[in-house]
């Protein structure tokens, strides 16, 4: 899926020059790899200087009409955060067809107080709901705000490094090869 933790550091740099006085924030990971890219985007808030905590759902339902059901523990804890002020970063691998994970996160979200521009999107991909979404799914779609960077964004910095990775993965063949990688990776052969 070309999917890679450092393209959502980079939306989260765009996410910090978008709102530069939010200091807090509730990451929402979707599923199993949002719940790992939800640590990665808390610990770069952390690590600067601002306050990010973790909080993970699992979307229900049919693919196309997905919905979250929180525990009482939970709906507090977020609800205490949306009185707060505090800006809501839902990230997952990406949107599908429909979209309809990211949007039961939204739905769940407003219904506990959390107004619809508080809520923010990581994604490894732009996508949009398709065909098979009504159209009240696509214009819902529209007004929230998402945040995908290719990954030639996520890896600009990265450039001078990428020759080295190929000169020592190559195996001579033109391709990347495990061998070669585990040498390199121990800083040198």
């Amino acid at each position: 899926y070309c999917l890679y933790p450092e393209m959502y550091l980079a939306s989260l740099m765009r996410v910090l020059a978008d709102f530069p006085s939010a200091r807090r924030f509730v990451v929402l990971g979707i599923r199993s790899i949002g719940t790992s890219l939800a640590g990665l985007v808390a610990g770069a808030l952390r690590a600067s200087g601002l306050c990010g905590t973790v909080e993970t759902v699992r979307p229900r339902g049919h693919p196309f009409h997905r919905y979250v059901a929180l525990g009482p523990a939970i709906q507090k804890r977020l609800r205490d955060a949306a009185a707060a002020g505090v800006r809501f970063i839902v990230v997952d691998e990406g949107p599908g067809l429909t979209c309809s994970s990211f949007l039961s996160v939204a739905t769940c979200l407003s219904g506990l107080g959390v107004a619809e521009d508080e809520i923010l999107f990581l994604s490894s991909w732009q996508g949009a709901p398709r065909v098979l979404a009504p159209e009240a799914t696509r214009q819902r779609w529209r007004r929230l705000r998402g945040y995908h960077p290719s990954a030639f964004d996520a890896f600009a910095g990265w450039r001078p490094l990428v020759p080295s990775v190929r000169r020592r993965g190559t195996g001579g063949g033109g391709g990347w090869s495990p061998g070669g990688a585990r040498r390199g990776a121990g800083g040198g052969r």
